[in-house]
């Protein structure tokens, strides 16, 4: 599913932190291609998380890496 880090944060509460999918060399710079190519894996991530579960409240913060 990708590279991600995963928390239990209690027995109800799993939280998933997304790789932006780029070296270290420039973090700090998104170009739109960056964006883009995050904004598609990071859909399909959550598209398979929601196959794999059934989820009462999703939390998503930060849609975009800054």
């Amino acid at each position: 599913m990708g590279e991600f880090k995963k928390e239990q944060f209690a027995s109800n509460i799993t939280i998933y932190y997304l790789d932006i999918f780029k070296n270290n060399k420039n973090k700090h710079y998104q170009s739109i291609k960056d964006l883009l190519i995050y904004s598609w894996k990071s859909y399909f991530f959550a598209k398979k998380l929601l196959k794999k579960q059934q989820f009462d409240l999703i939390h998503a913060f930060f849609g975009i890496p800054c």
